[in-house]
């Protein structure tokens, strides 16, 4: 019995609670590796090191980073080799359909300076979304990421929040220069765009246009084929690990990109992109009071410096960080531009976006080969 409590103590001093999941639900460790969300007293994995006196401070860090919720007050991680109680076709065995860092999230080059135009070889999983407009007119309209070879990550609202008359019908890859096919900086020539038809879109079921704040503002877009990876066409990451879900952007620069509005006209003929810093949920909610809309945990701010912001151009494209700590840099997606002032870059009045690491589940869950 006093074993058991010392366990129990010292289970709840290592583990902090992190992104929620029910108790059974599939999921991921810090090593990546698939499991079930149980109570850590039950997965034998932690057992083994809450018990082993010497223990090390990576076996500490690894269970405080597989951290998946609570039930009844007792803490759960993420165990590996566990089923998940969702059954076979569970979210589990999806993880295999996402790339992982080193597949996604990198580029040929690494030269970010915020509010410039980006290298011909920069985040090779930009998409642009093509739209029939009606009355013979076709346009690009919103932005995406590539996130694995069949799928694209974009908002909602390109998909809802549109004219009756507009059908999205095709995504662009590979792209740099708007105003060629086959793309060149100094040397460096790119192979030519990737067009793909798109086959199918889910919308997040709980995403209404009508809303102020734009809650859900999620959705994927199933292309008609599978993409080849090549140096101009990548996915990006996604913050499937339990570090990652868990991590805390507020006051860190992030990276925003895209071909959308700029203080000069009414598009950028090259793929630009600039550096924001993500602001607290309670600063944003501040800013956005007379708007009548009241942001939730799971959404996000970053930007309100004065001509630095993203634009309606970029709707649906991906707000992103490096991530430096694990010896090999990657880029991960931490929000998908959803709103934010009419006037872009307005002072003290940060962009809107959502929260991908709240929708890493619903993401996998909705990803199929």
């Amino acid at each position: 019995m006093f074993k058991l409590l010392i366990f129990g103590l010292t289970i709840t001093k290592i583990i902090d609670l992190g992104s929620a999941l029910n108790q059974g639900d599939a999921c991921t460790d810090a090593k990546r590796q698939s499991g079930s969300c149980i109570l850590a007293r039950e997965c034998p994995q932690v057992v083994a090191i809450v018990t082993n006196s010497f223990s090390s401070p990576a076996d500490r860090d690894f269970i405080v980073q597989s951290k998946c919720g609570e039930l009844n007050g007792s803490q759960m991680v993420c165990c590996a080799g566990i089923p998940s109680s969702s059954g076979g076709d569970g979210v589990a065995n999806r993880h295999s359909l996402l790339p992982e860092p080193g597949e996604c999230g990198v580029f040929l080059k690494n030269r970010i300076v915020g509010g410039e135009i980006t290298h011909i070889s920069d985040y090779p999983w930009m998409a642009r979304l093509y739209y029939n407009l009606g009355q013979g007119k076709f346009g690009y309209r919103c932005g995406g990421s590539l996130i694995n070879d069949r799928y694209v990550l974009t908002a909602a609202h390109c998909i809802k929040a549109i004219p009756a008359t507009w059908k999205l019908i095709q995504v662009r890859l590979g792209d740099w220069d708007s105003e060629s096919e086959h793309d060149c900086e100094d040397d460096d020539c790119s192979d030519p765009v990737v067009d793909v038809d798109v086959e199918s879109v889910t919308v997040h079921n709980e995403y209404s246009p009508s809303s102020k704040a734009q809650y859900n503002d999620i959705a994927l877009i199933r292309m008609r084929r599978a993409v080849r990876y090549t140096d101009w066409v990548k996915p990006v990451c996604l913050p499937v690990t339990a570090t990652l879900k868990n991590k805390d952007v507020t006051g860190v620069k992030l990276f925003v990109a895209g071909w959308g509005k700029t203080e000069f006209s009414s598009g950028s003929r090259f793929k630009l992109h600039v550096g924001l810093v993500a602001r607290s949920l309670a600063q944003c909610n501040s800013a956005y009071t007379r708007s009548g809309a009241v942001l939730k945990d799971t959404q996000l701010c970053a930007g309100g410096d004065k001509g630095k912001d993203s634009c309606s151009g970029d709707s649906g494209g991906p707000l992103m960080k490096e991530e430096t700590s694990t010896g090999n840099p990657f880029y991960w997606i931490v929000g998908i531009v959803s709103f934010g002032p009419k006037n872009c870059g307005t002072e003290n009045l940060p962009g809107v976006y959502t929260k991908v690491s709240k929708y890493v589940n619903w993401i996998e869950s909705n990803v199929r080969n």
